[in-house]
């Protein structure tokens, strides 16, 4: 994607309402599908350190968004998602993946249970085919699949002073919500209105808010956050660390209806004992013997490739580039896919002539202990 300036943005793209405040601050932007995503505010790497060593707020509205209800929504949602979530307690959160009958990711997202029949899933894909997919695969159950992606803005304040900054602004006793928990209650903050998450796509300590009134207060939200020490950060500085913490983006790291999820390694989201999902039997039928493996390779020089670079070793094209990036901690990094009997740490391949290293995914903070800790003593990057 190529930034573009705010005066460059036609009238056909959704904005949100954030949108005039990062305008206002000098931001680029990128669009999506008729959405936009911030790029950066002029300093990506400032806006990493950020999230890495203090907190920074991203604008995550075009994120796509389903409102789930019907007395059937976790039997639904059970049959649609590669993680078991019949008798999930209010306040669940998950992540996993949606599949073709193949086996195949049509999606990867994070549902969120707010009772027996009402949920939330957070994803990428919001093309009317991916809901006739859903209708068509719970044909009979009582569960409506509502896309509400321009109607439900969403903030993520992420990085080891987070809870900090949400903690004197919600009066909640955010602490006892543990990693990837949600409060099944909506809460005010500044008297808007949020579904709050702790969760995030940073690797990091972090809460999403999704404004449940939609754009009202949606301004007023921003500044309270801002003024409470939030940096503003883009999607510049979110790839540099979302390469580090091993995290996906469709269309770089795989693609709907093509990507085989045991390539990128997902068998840890998926539950297999007492779960028929869709796409289950064409997936056991591949698990125990997957063909290639999800790697960080780290490079050598400064210039990221681009995706779908060749991997190879001893002169043979072993795999390919699925996202590279250069990170202020690790230098040049890339998210891979290559044959199995290559994928072992430490193994030395060449992309574009130039040496990489095998690391497992991710490389950074593999048991994901910064976003599990405790919030009044968060782990810090180093």
């Amino acid at each position: 994607m190529i930034p573009i300036a705010a005066k460059d943005i036609s009238e056909e793209i959704h904005v949100g309402p954030f949108h005039a405040r990062q305008r206002e601050l000098g931001a680029t932007f990128y669009e999506d599908y008729g959405t936009l995503w911030t790029a950066s505010f002029g300093d990506p790497v400032s806006e990493y350190w950020a999230i890495r060593r203090d907190v920074g707020l991203w604008d995550t509205s075009a994120l796509v968004k389903y409102h789930v209800t019907g007395s059937d929504t976790l039997t639904a949602l059970t049959r649609l998602f590669t993680r078991r979530l019949v008798d999930a307690p209010p306040g669940t959160v998950r992540y996993g993946m949606l599949l073709d009958q193949d086996g195949l990711m049509l999606d990867e997202a994070t549902v969120a249970v707010l009772s027996d029949d009402e949920a939330y899933l957070f994803g990428n894909d919001g093309e009317a085919s991916f809901s006739d997919h859903m209708s068509s695969h719970t044909r009979g159950m009582d569960v409506q699949f509502a896309n509400v992606s321009n109607e439900i803005p969403c903030l993520a304040v992420q990085g080891p002073r987070s809870f900090n900054v949400m903690q004197q602004l919600t009066g909640v006793g955010l602490e006892s919500i543990p990693w990837f928990r949600c409060l099944p209650e909506p809460i005010q903050i500044h008297g808007v209105k949020c579904l709050l998450v702790r969760a995030g796509f940073t690797g990091e300590l972090g809460y999403e808010l999704y404004l449940l009134d939609g754009p009202d207060g949606a301004e007023q939200l921003w500044d309270v956050i801002a003024a409470a020490g939030a940096t503003p950060v883009g999607l510049d500085a979110i790839q540099m660390i979302r390469v580090e913490a091993g995290l996906l983006i469709a269309e770089e790291d795989y693609f709907p209806g093509q990507t085989d999820p045991l390539d990128l390694g997902m068998e840890r989201f998926i539950d297999l004992d007492g779960h028929d999902f869709v796409g289950r039997e064409a997936l056991i039928a591949r698990l125990s013997n997957p063909s290639r493996r999800f790697v960080t390779l780290r490079l050598a020089g400064e210039n990221a490739p681009p995706g779908g670079s060749t991997v190879e070793f001893g002169g043979e094209v072993v795999g390919e580039v699925r996202s590279a990036y250069t990170t202020p901690r690790y230098g040049t990094l890339a998210l891979s896919v290559v044959d199995t009997q290559h994928s072992e740490p430490g193994t030395r391949v060449l992309v574009q002539e130039r040496e990489g290293v095998v690391h497992p995914v991710p490389i950074d903070d593999p048991r994901k202990l910064r976003p599990r800790s405790d919030p009044h003593h968060p782990l810090v990057a180093t």
